[in-house]
């Protein structure tokens, strides 16, 4: 028995001892990281794009894509970083159909779920169901520009 504990202690040790490694090298990381995202940005090789007046940086093709196949996407506000924004296709075409609206109900503080089966955003406070173009929300103008998504996301 005692052979048994002793082994157990070792594995309890080397198990304590490699995790403590791996949250250092994750920590030592994410400090180097930011470290190198701020000197970056310093120098002007990073742009910070919280503020904006639009968001982009989306393929056209690729998005309807995957929103077809998946749903629409929920995006962060990159405006203020508070009100998230669905953006979903409903057109035919890539170069049609595109709608944004912020993601949040008037009087809820949560994010719209999408209903895959129903088609159909439900707001989690109420349960009250909006349509898939968002009708009834505040919308962001949508536009194709070179093929890539642009959402205007400025504040009215």
């Amino acid at each position: 028995m005692p052979h048994a504990e002793v082994n157990g202690e070792r594995r309890r040790g080397r198990v304590l001892r490699t995790a403590a490694l791996v949250g250092s090298a994750l920590l030592l990381g994410a400090v180097g990281l930011a470290v190198a995202t701020v000197l970056l940005a310093q120098r002007g090789v990073v742009e910070s794009h919280l503020g904006d007046e639009s968001f982009r940086g989306l393929r056209a093709d690729r998005t309807a894509r995957l929103i077809e196949r998946e749903g629409p996407l929920l995006l962060p506000d990159p405006a203020e970083g508070v009100t998230p924004i669905w953006l979903n296709h409903l057109g035919e075409e890539v170069e049609e159909g595109w709608v944004a609206f912020d993601a949040l109900a008037p009087g809820c503080d949560e994010s719209m779920t999408w209903v895959e089966a129903k088609r159909h955003f439900v707001d989690p406070c109420t349960g009250r169901v909006w349509p898939p173009d968002g009708k009834g929300l505040r919308h962001h103008r949508v536009k194709i520009v070179d093929g890539e998504v642009v959402v205007d996301i400025a504040r009215g």
